[in-house]
């Protein structure tokens, strides 16, 4: 009697999973909700996790009718699908499915502003990923700003980078931003302690254009509305930003980005910074160079949990014009103290996110704490710099090159293009013009005045026997 009864007892357990998966009492869950990633000029890539296998649909469209559809059929419980050929600078509207399930409400994004549209706010934190109060109240800052793009210096989740903590510490705290707003994050010292970053490697599709195959997304650039960004890997091994192949790859990239109208390089260890750590020497030796001889803009980084903002640095030193250095590493970890360097300009102790708005001559930068209180701003304003390089004849030269100098130290350089026009786009401030040519006697301006906003043009005639 008792082993009908275990014979009964398990039919009827087994009819009942049947029934109850029939009636969908154990459908399908969404356990991460959808982020935006690599989004770029005209495609994106969206991302949700389940907690069992399925496809991965994404609806998608320019009203929220959609209307349009993109699919991997791939049965996976990661799921990413690229949008592409979509339209620059527009809004689009989406929801993700899984095995035909609905699973996200109708969100939105927009994408990436072209060249010809320098105008977007940008929100930069690092060192976040504990999980406290003050994380969860700078990511409320972040929300409220409304950012077209999230940049974050690294050490994303502490103490070790394991998936485990991912959704607790930054996905579910960030998720009413990153399911409208892409993040383009570097890697942390603390990233690194699990598989050397792997966790963060699976959970972040990010640009592949690192050389080296086993780099990608470890170092990587990209542009948005007119300025180039420039991602480096400070724990790469052997030799951080130092590495071979990443220092190789930096200079090439910074190379091919001449033409941008700002240019951005981050990463995690800080080469100037007043804060426990203090200033990394090793990676201020090769970027601090690099950073000058290609006229870059701003390096932001964070691994100091402070907040601090230097004078224009050239050569190691304050200078008028030079490289702009900030330390942003409030975004939720214990805090430490900081003081002051000959360099800085600003710094300070507290829980914060940069905001940096470009409007195309125009950077803004605003240091917005924990309370939605401004902390600190600053303005950095350009002008443009056209130099015409010919012979003696009149004739062109586009074989030319132009540098801009600050005193004896090279601010930047420039090959003219087939019309042996170069140009630049450089701060407020006095500087010397070098051009030269192949058989031509190199000729150096003195005193060329560039104005904010303005275009200055500078004519240059070669002596070429």
């Amino acid at each position: 009697m008792n082993l009908l009864r275990k014979s009964l007892l398990r039919y009827a357990t087994f009819f009942l999973f049947i029934f109850l998966i029939g009636n969908g009492v154990f459908a399908l869950r969404i356990v991460r909700y959808p982020y935006l990633q690599n989004t770029t000029e005209d495609s994106l890539i969206i991302v949700w996790i389940t907690d069992q296998n399925g496809d991965s649909l994404v609806e998608f469209g320019l009203t929220p009718e959609l209307g349009q559809e993109a699919n991997d059929p791939t049965s996976t419980t990661r799921h990413a699908v690229q949008l592409s050929g979509l339209a620059t600078d527009t809004t689009y509207y989406y929801r993700v499915k899984t095995n035909g399930q609905i699973l996200s409400e109708i969100e939105s994004f927009k994408t990436a502003n072209g060249a010809d549209n320098p105008y977007f706010t940008m929100t930069i934190f690092g060192d976040s990923g504990e999980g406290t109060s003050a994380q969860h109240a700078v990511a409320a800052q972040i929300a409220a700003i409304q950012p077209n793009l999230i940049l974050h210096t690294g050490d994303v989740i502490y103490p070790n980078g394991a998936d485990f903590f991912y959704n607790a510490r930054y996905f579910d705290i960030y998720r009413d931003t990153i399911k409208a707003v892409p993040v383009f994050p570097c890697l942390g010292n603390h990233d690194y302690l699990t598989s050397r970053g792997g966790p963060y490697l699976r959970n972040f599709y990010l640009p592949d254009n690192a050389v080296v195959p086993e780099h990608k997304g470890r170092y990587y650039s990209f542009n948005y509305g007119g300025a180039h960004f420039t991602v480096l890997d400070t724990e790469l091994v052997p030799g951080g930003v130092g590495n071979a192949d990443q220092r190789a790859w930096f200079e090439a990239d910074l190379v091919a980005a001449q033409d941008a109208l700002w240019k951005f390089v981050y990463f995690h260890r800080p080469p100037f910074s007043s804060g426990r750590h203090g200033s990394s020497i090793s990676i201020r030796n090769v970027v601090a160079p690099l950073a000058e001889k290609y006229n870059v803009d701003y390096v932001f980084s964070g691994h100091d949990h402070t907040y601090e903002r230097t004078t224009p640095i050239l050569d190691s030193a304050p200078s008028s014009k030079g490289v702009l250095y900030l330390v942003t590493g409030g975004g939720g970890a214990s805090l430490y103290d900081v003081g002051r360097s000959d360099w800085t300009a600003f710094s300070g102790k507290f829980y914060h996110t940069s905001k940096v708005t470009v409007e195309n001559l125009i950077l803004t930068l605003e240091s917005v704490d924990s309370t939605g209180e401004i902390q600190d701003s600053f303005v950095w304003r350009k002008g443009v710099l056209v130099s015409s390089i010919s012979n003696q004849t009149g004739e062109p030269r586009p074989d030319a090159q132009v540098r801009v100098l600050i005193g004896a130290r090279q601010r930047a350089q420039r090959a003219t293009d087939g019309d042996g026009i170069a140009l630049f786009y450089v701060a407020e401030g006095e500087y010397a013009l070098e051009a030269s040519a192949p058989g031509c006697q190199t000729q150096i301006i003195e005193g060329v005045r560039i104005q904010a906003e303005l275009l200055t043009e500078v004519p240059v005639s070669l002596s070429c026997p």
